[in-house]
């Protein structure tokens, strides 16, 4: 319990008190554009079907949403259909680095707060969605500091 209430003091004098804020809040508030290079953790990978347009046969298609971490706030990420499929192989998967570049945050034009008490970055609420791309993202190593990045700093 100490260690939480340390960890809880050090966040509230970065953030605070020092003006330090995150990356996915940086991005969520709207003060940083989500196409800039950040070294993000799969939390939770969240899987759905959803019945394709075929007139046909009713086949049903998966359909994927992540949640993405810096280690201090979350936010709610598509990825397209080849990272889709990556994560069918198993190469995608919780507790996995991504570094993700140009990607799309959707939703929310003047920004939120991730404390407000109305954001729940979970499929099925009303929060900005972060879009990723193949062509922006790939794995990053398991030793990479979560946040901003450089190029230099991704091997």
């Amino acid at each position: 319990f100490d260690k939480v209430l340390l960890h809880l003091e050090a966040r509230f004098r970065k953030e605070i008190k020092e003006g330090k804020r995150s990356a996915i809040r940086k991005v969520l508030n709207r003060d940083v554009s989500s196409k800039k290079m950040m070294i993000l953790c799969i939390a939770r990978i969240f899987k759905r079907r959803a019945p394709q347009d075929d007139q046909r046969t009713l086949i049903s298609k998966t359909v994927y949403s992540l949640e993405l971490t810096d280690g201090w706030y979350s936010v709610l990420a598509k990825p397209d259909h080849f990272l889709s499929s990556k994560i069918d192989e198993g190469l995608l998967c919780e507790g996995g680095k991504l570094l993700v570049s140009n990607s799309d945050l959707c939703g929310s034009e003047d920004g939120i707060d991730p404390l407000d008490e109305c954001y729940d970055a979970s499929p099925g609420n009303n929060v900005p969605i972060l879009y990723i791309y193949a062509n922006g993202t790939r794995l990053a190593h398991w030793r990479a500091k979560l946040g901003f990045t450089v190029a230099t700093d991704c091997n």
